[in-house]
């Protein structure tokens, strides 16, 4: 077994076709920095034995019937921080699902191996990938609000953990304006059935959502 350092980024894959498997490795193999420690059918059978992990590569699909919900559910409780699902480009329903429970993006299966090798160093570090399955699923989300330019803007700088003074600097307009965008923001999310009273739950949403980037963090190493 090939032995992983600290700097490696380790990934798992739960995946029950052999030959997307082994194009996961092919595609891979040219970056020694990401590892691949473990595979399982389930999300059970794959975090067995498996160690820390910066990240799992997730299918849709799974033949124990599971879902995204459930699935990074488990992979959340397990300590894994990123989650990169994997599609056919056919179900939509279940990309919504997977970015609503805390995905970082969605690789189609088909992409050629190095946007695969790149997509999944990204997701380890926990960068969201912005490809036209992600965003078509979020834009179909009924509970995602619809904002303004503007309003994307002050929620990112907002989310990002810039204070409402420094929203206005960045952003060259008033302090009253940017709590007015915060308002809406916020009109608009209780709206669509999703109340964000707190910055926190703005944060999340925001970041769930496409507006925001997810934080950085790694598992620390046993």
């Amino acid at each position: 077994m090939t032995e992983v350092t600290r700097e490696q980024l380790r990934v798992g894959v739960v995946e029950d076709h052999e030959l997307l498997i082994d194009g996961l490795r092919h595609a891979l193999s040219p970056d020694p920095s990401v590892v691949l420690v473990a595979v399982g059918s389930t999300v059970p059978r794959m975090l067995e034995g498996a160690g820390p992990l910066d990240l799992v590569v997730l299918d849709l699909s799974l033949p124990d019937g599971s879902g995204p919900i459930e699935n990074l559910a488990t992979l959340r409780a397990a300590g894994v921080p990123n989650v990169l699902v994997l599609t056919a480009g056919d179900r939509p329903d279940l990309i919504r699902e997977a970015a609503r429970a805390g995905a970082v993006s969605v690789l189609r299966k088909s992409e050629p191996p190095g946007v695969i090798r790149g997509a999944v160093r990204a997701a380890a570090q926990g960068q969201p990938l912005a490809t036209i399955d992600w965003a078509a699923a979020l834009d179909s989300d009924p509970k995602r609000p619809a904002l303004a330019p503007r309003e994307e803007e002050a929620l990112a700088l907002y989310a990002a953990g810039e204070c409402a003074e420094d929203v206005a600097a960045l952003m060259g307009i008033s302090v009253n304006t940017v709590n007015l965008y915060l308002r809406r923001i916020r009109a608009k999310y209780l709206e669509a059935g999703t109340p964000v009273h707190s910055r926190a739950l703005l944060r999340t949403a925001a970041q769930r959502d496409g507006y925001a980037p997810r934080p950085w963090w790694r598992p620390r190493r046993r």
